[in-house]
């Protein structure tokens, strides 16, 4: 039981960081937004894996996507401090408006393979 255990531990941490890229893509794609803001709306939102979101996780993801070249940020100063405020680059809105259906399609591939896999 452990070996299937950490299996679906593994899955479920690589689905979450899938889930956690494209949910930062569509926050940005709305407006521009501060990392930390981000991390405080995904911790309050009702998806039950992001309400254990780790500070780490959301900035693992930001420079994921950053140097994949969907994201770029603009140095912004808010008081004394000096903050990277993120938005989408034209690759990143190419790709997010085809996401809707490319995550529907897969989806329904999904659900496919477990009704026939798990009957």
């Amino acid at each position: 039981m452990v070996e299937e255990d950490c299996f679906l531990k593994q899955f479920d941490a690589i689905l979450m960081r899938g889930i956690l890229k494209i949910m930062i893509m569509g926050h940005l794609k709305r407006k521009g937004a501060y990392p930390y803001a981000m991390l405080k709306h995904f911790k309050g939102s009702i998806h039950p894996g992001l309400s254990k979101l780790k500070k780490s996780d959301m900035y693992n993801a930001i420079k994921s996507l950053e140097s994949e070249g969907f994201i770029k940020y603009q140095m912004m100063t808010k008081g004394t401090r000096a903050l990277k405020r993120y938005q989408l680059t034209p690759k990143g809105l190419k790709v997010m408006n085809a996401s809707k259906k490319i995550g529907l399609k897969a989806l329904a591939d999904i659900r496919r393979l477990i009704e026939s896999e798990f009957k």
